[in-house]
C-alpha cells in the first residue's frame, strides 16, 4: 500500500480537501509503475481558462522530485478520444506544485 500512500501525500501537498473543492478535482485515482519507481496521481478538473481537464503528477522515487502533466482530453466527431498536452513540468519540489498548478490553469488551489 506504500502507492496508495504516496498518491495521498501528494494530494494533501496540493492542498487536500480544499484543494478538491477549489478546483472541482473528480475521477482521483493513482497508479504504481513498479519498473519505473514511478506512483501518478491523476484527477480531472472542472473547467478553467486554459482548457486544461486532466492533470497526472509523477512522483519519481529515485529522485524525489515530481513531474506534472497538464492535458485537455476529448472526443473527436467521429467519437475518437484525443489527448493535447498544454503543459508539463518536471524535477520540481513538492513547495512549487501549488504555485504551478495555479499558473497553469488559473485555478486557485487554497482560500
Amino acid at each position: 500500500m506504500r502507492a496508495k500512500e504516496i498518491a495521498v501525500k501528494i494530494l494533501r501537498q496540493l492542498g487536500g480537501n480544499k484543494f478538491i473543492v477549489m478546483t472541482g478535482a473528480k475521477k482521483i485515482g493513482y497508479h504504481h509503475y513498479e519498473t519505473k519507481g514511478i506512483v501518478e496521481l491523476s484527477f480531472k478538473i472542472g473547467k478553467n481558462s486554459t482548457c486544461v481537464n486532466t492533470v497526472r503528477i509523477h512522483y519519481v522515487e529515485s529522485k524525489d522530485l515530481y513531474n506534472m502533466y497538464f492535458n485537455y482530453e476529448g472526443i473527436t466527431k467521429d467519437f475518437s478520444p484525443f489527448k493535447k498536452e498544454m503543459a508539463s513540468y518536471e524535477d520540481i519540489y513538492c513547495d512549487q506544485m501549488q504555485d504551478l498548478f495555479t499558473s497553469t490553469t488559473g485555478l486557485y488551489t487554497r482560500i
